[in-house]
């Protein structure tokens, strides 16, 4: 019964302070830079950059109604090495909401913030890095321009068919941040070891109402439905014009034994699959120094360390 309501409600028990996080993840915060602003299609987009200009790219990104904290805390991690950059979908975090949404546009999104933050300017070719929904975009994008990629890096994402999201209830407010708190869990729903990890993405997700002391979430309920049935991407694989790469949590409910062999068969041979133990659908928060080390190892393979 305690794990059902650790699952439902992870930081339920905290009610809203903050749990104690340790040096590393401090250190990692505290490095995160103020944000920019890139004007794509008239969408004001939430940026982070990191690293030297004109070091090889990386780009981070994230999953459906997240935001970019769910890489800032590890992007420090290649800071020394790389210019990197995380964003917000328009729609999520603090970039601006649109009027539709598409697929097509998020793979815009994420080229004009390729190109906006200096990520093509090195000799040696950027590479994508993406959690689950932005496994989807990226995969498309990879046959877009993957030819001016050194490869995409997917991690926990599905590509299977799924039906289209409903739209989330519009109007939810909570008397409070502490409140608002206590009604994250994460989807699909896992218990969380690390609750500073989920405190901090949790906060990121939340934003006081104007003129009123409520408090609710930053993402665009109307997202879900515009996006379409997701197809099954596998036998596209081989049309992307860069190597993929693929990292799964062992313990995902979207990527089992089935998922990961659906999409060994759908890709051209040497494709990358790495598993990391102990992990669940959302592996940055369950193993965020593994998920480095796995990130790095393809980096490694690829020659780009």
């Amino acid at each position: 019964m305690a794990n059902d309501a650790a699952t439902a409600a992870p930081l339920a028990a905290y009610e809203g302070a903050k749990p104690a996080a340790p040096q590393w993840f401090q250190h990692a915060v505290a490095a995160i830079p103020a944000p920019e602003w890139i004007d794509v299609d008239g969408s004001r987009v939430e940026t982070y950059v990191w690293g030297r200009p004109g070091a090889p790219g990386l780009l981070f990104l994230h999953g459906n109604l997240a935001h970019a904290g769910w890489w800032n805390f590890l992007a420090p991690a290649f800071a020394e090495r790389y210019r990197i950059a995380s964003f917000s979908w328009s729609g999520m975090g603090q970039s601006t909401w649109r009027r539709s949404y598409s697929l097509d546009r998020y793979v815009t999104e994420a080229l004009t913030v390729a190109e906006t933050t200096g990520l093509f300017a090195s000799s040696t070719r950027p590479v994508l890095v993406a959690h689950s929904f932005g496994g989807r975009v990226t995969t498309m994008a990879a046959r877009a321009w993957g030819q001016r990629l050194s490869g995409c890096i997917i991690v926990d994402s599905r590509m299977l068919h799924l039906p289209a999201s409903r739209s989330m209830p519009r109007g939810l407010r909570y008397p409070s941040l502490a409140a608002a708190l206590c009604r994250f869990r994460f989807a699909p729903a896992q218990t969380c070891e690390h609750a500073f990890i989920a405190d901090y993405l949790a906060r990121g997700s939340l934003m006081q109402l104007e003129n009123s002391s409520d408090w609710t979430w930053r993402f665009d309920p109307a997202i879900g439905p515009q996006l379409g049935d997701m197809i099954d991407e596998t036998p596209l694989f081989r049309l992307a014009r860069c190597p993929l790469a693929f990292i799964y949590g062992s313990r995902s409910t979207l990527t089992a034994k089935d998922v990961q062999q659906r999409h060994r068969a759908g890709s051209t041979p040497g494709t990358i699959q790495l598993t990391i133990e102990n992990a669940a659908h959302h592996v940055m928060v369950d193993q965020p120094h593994a998920l480095v080390d796995s990130i790095n190892s393809v980096l490694r393979q690829w020659r780009l360390d």
